[in-house]
């Protein structure tokens, strides 16, 4: 079995699904690490996202705090999939896509420091594979 199989199967399976397929052999942790996604989405508390908003500037704006939430992908393709339909919700004016081994702890089913305000502050890398604003 090589690389490209290895990815067609994790496609076909959900995050929690393809993490106890990585627990059965070396092989398929390795592949599972290199396709894991996390994909953040940013987005305010209430209200309608406008163009043009950024994390950075809703934290220095009065009343509204940004938030996020993050969600996990198989593939790269899920995660940018997934990514496009995050950006139809309302209070969302940001998705970014990045792959869970450039998070520290590593390959974990949940990431290990994720803060309320500041999710970067547990990247390892800050390379996004996929950036989009509203």
């Amino acid at each position: 079995m090589n690389s490209d199989v290895a990815s067609v199967v994790f496609g076909y399976l959900s995050p929690t699904e393809a993490v106890n397929l990585s627990l059965t052999c070396k092989f398929f942790a390795t592949e599972a690490k290199k396709n894991q996604c996390v994909v953040v989405e940013e987005h305010i508390c209430w209200g309608e996202a406008t163009p043009g908003m950024t994390w950075t500037g809703q934290q220095k704006s009065e009343g509204q705090t940004p938030g996020f939430q993050a969600h996990y992908a198989s593939t790269k393709a899920n995660a940018v999939a997934l990514a496009g339909e995050l950006l139809k919700k309302k209070m969302v004016f940001s998705v970014r896509v990045g792959f869970q081994q450039d998070f520290a702890g590593g390959f974990t089913f949940r990431l290990v420091g994720f803060r309320m305000f500041d999710y970067n502050t547990c990247r390892r890398s800050d390379k996004w594979f996929y950036k989009r604003n509203v």
